[in-house]
């Protein structure tokens, strides 16, 4: 009769942890931002939005074609406020709770041919036994591009659509810096 009673009470218990589960999924599920759960290299959960976003139905069919997460992100050359698997020999999720709050971090992902824009965020979350990553993926495509549009104008003449002084003042302290950090003659 007491293993009855137990019995009964481990599954009560059992039908509530799986019906707040659910509930958890479908509110994590609502959310426009890309929502993963990585053990540090892997993803081990991943919200329906990224899942759309990226054409699978699941986190399992998403680990067929894809080693990790950070396979889809595009680099980027021009700027190193674009992470990449790994940054400066430290894996990006490592790399982005060390750097998240002193540089404005950015992934790019290309969907359909087009560039989109991301700014991540981690978070480390402590379990009894392990430590997993809370990453979260913010799409800024708009102001990003608004951003580039901006500066285009700033550094191009109106009329003639060739670089202003400013950019010319631009490039040339970089050119200098470049010069004096390699020691090699600059000509202009």
């Amino acid at each position: 009769k007491h293993s009855e009673k137990l019995q009964s009470e481990v599954n009560r218990r059992t039908k509530e942890i799986e019906s707040t589960k659910q509930l958890l999924q479908q509110i994590i599920d609502t959310d426009a931002s890309f929502i993963v759960l990585a053990d540090g290299k892997n993803v081990i959960y991943a919200n329906k939005t990224i899942l759309e976003f990226v054409g699978y139905n699941s986190i399992e069919e998403f680990r067929k074609n894809h080693e990790h997460l950070s396979d889809m992100f595009e680099k980027v050359d021009e700027n190193n406020s674009f992470i990449q698997t790994y940054n400066d020999g430290v894996h990006w999720i490592e790399y982005l709770i060390k750097e998240q709050d002193s540089k404005k971090l950015k992934v790019r992902i290309q969907q359909d041919g087009e560039y989109r824009y991301f700014r991540p965020y981690a978070k480390e979350i402590k379990t009894d036994d392990k430590v997993l990553y809370l990453v979260t993926f913010d799409e800024i495509t708009n102001e990003y591009v608004k951003i580039k549009e901006l500066e285009l104008m700033a550094s191009t003449d109106a009329l003639t659509n060739l670089f202003n002084r400013s950019k010319l003042n631009d490039v040339l302290e970089k050119e200098m810096a470049l010069s004096k950090a390699i020691s090699s003659p600059l000509s202009i």
